[in-house]
């Protein structure tokens, strides 16, 4: 004995199909974003730099990583820094990085909300110059500070009149300046400067010391405040940052790009019995 006519079978399956297609139709409606291109900055090694014509580093890993874990495709253009922000800001471009989020920033651009690292920025001087080995920002005013042309280092560092501004062309020559006595200090990420006192030992018979610390900044992806994706962009991106940093994937890139370059840990004391 059954409890449905046939016409209440079709009728059922009919509302089925329905159902269903609403469902397909929805999936579509919430992920429109199937492909994305993003502005890479072209010389910020290891994160993001140019390598034989196409873009590379951590960040890049990360960024593709994040996105294959949410079903859509990313393609990266290079670009200088200061290229990548006007592209965006001006909405040629849907999004570039690296950038920190502050209240300049935060007004120019759409932001997501997990960042993609968070990077120390460094002090350096030269311990020969006899100047104090433990340094703030506001420390900073008065003497000669080397600065990455492009680069942001905050509110603070970037606007203060009192610093007196020495510009680079990169984190090397800032560094390079540094040790000629051209500065009396030098700003620039300790990852970048870890791998250039690695990669470039010839240039450095001394190498500069770290005395004090920018601040930690958090990195994201800036997307285009004039392009109508961004937000669905933005979302994705988070999505995608939390399944890689749940399944191990992001900690396997870290330690593959920025391994060599992380301060290494000093294992804790066995407490002493007495």
């Amino acid at each position: 004995m059954t409890l449905f006519s046939v016409k209440s079978m079709k009728s059922c399956c009919r509302g089925a199909w329905w159902v269903a297609g609403l469902m397909v139709l929805g999936h579509a409606q919430a992920q429109a974003v199937k492909s994305i291109t993003l502005v890479a900055e072209d010389d910020w090694y290891p994160y993001s730099a140019q390598r034989k014509g196409v873009s590379e580093g951590f960040v890049v890993d990360v960024i593709r990583s994040a996105y294959a874990a949410v079903g859509v495709d990313v393609k990266f253009k290079v670009a200088s820094f200061k290229s990548c922000l006007v592209q965006v800001e001006e909405g040629v471009e849907i999004g570039c990085f690296d950038i920190n989020l502050d209240t300049d920033t935060g007004s120019r651009f759409l932001f997501h909300n997990e960042p993609l690292f968070i990077d120390t920025g460094g002090i350096y001087d030269m311990e020969k110059s006899g100047l104090p080995d433990k340094v703030i920002p506001e420390n900073l005013i008065g003497y000669r500070v080397g600065y990455t042309n492009g680069d942001t280092y905050g509110e603070y560092l970037d606007k203060e009149p009192g610093i007196h501004r020495e510009f680079a062309m990169s984190d090397l020559s800032n560094l390079k300046k540094l040790t000629v006595g051209r500065q009396d200090y030098s700003l620039v990420s300790t990852i970048s400067a870890q791998y250039i006192f690695k990669t470039h030992a010839e240039d450095f018979s001394v190498l500069p010391r770290l005395v004090g610390v920018i601040s930690n900044q958090k990195m994201y992806v800036g997307f285009s405040l004039k392009r109508a994706e961004s937000k669905e962009a933005a979302a994705l991106l988070d999505e995608g940052l939390l399944k890689i940093r749940a399944d191990g994937t992001y900690k396997k890139i870290e330690s593959q790009w920025l391994g060599p370059y992380l301060p290494v840990e000093k294992p804790a004391k066995k407490a002493v019995k007495k």
